[in-house]
């Protein structure tokens, strides 16, 4: 297990956030695929390189796949934090309830809570 998955297990162990969606090893080894971690033992399973091209902000206006309560971490590409600021600039998503989160080239999580933190990583 790589030290930000470690990190990211420990948030969902502690109750930091209730939910991390993330990338997963897919069916073919050129692929991924979007994974919904509800606890920490599926943190293990998030993987972060060139391979992760699916937008998961799609799912962030999706009710029905998130939980009523608790804040929900996304690992998230550079696309992706632009597409989730863009919603948040519209009021589609509630800036609070996000916890976005990148994976530098080595291994660093940096953890990106609002909007004016995302302006600045980009």
């Amino acid at each position: 297990m790589n030290n930000w998955n470690k990190q990211i297990a420990d948030m969902l162990a502690d109750g930091t956030v209730a939910l991390v969606i993330g990338y997963e090893e897919g069916s073919t080894p050129q692929k991924t695929r979007p994974l919904f971690c509800h606890d920490a033992a599926a943190a293990e399973r998030l993987v972060m390189d060139g391979r992760c091209t699916h937008n998961l902000a799609v799912y962030l206006t999706k009710k029905e796949l998130l939980p009523a309560e608790g804040r929900i971490g996304v690992v998230a590409t550079v696309n992706v934090l632009k597409s989730a600021l863009q919603l948040m600039q519209e009021n589609q998503i509630p800036e609070g309830r996000f916890l976005l989160m990148a994976v530098g080239p080595e291994g660093k999580l940096t953890e990106l809570p609002d909007a004016e933190s995302l302006r600045q990583y980009i």
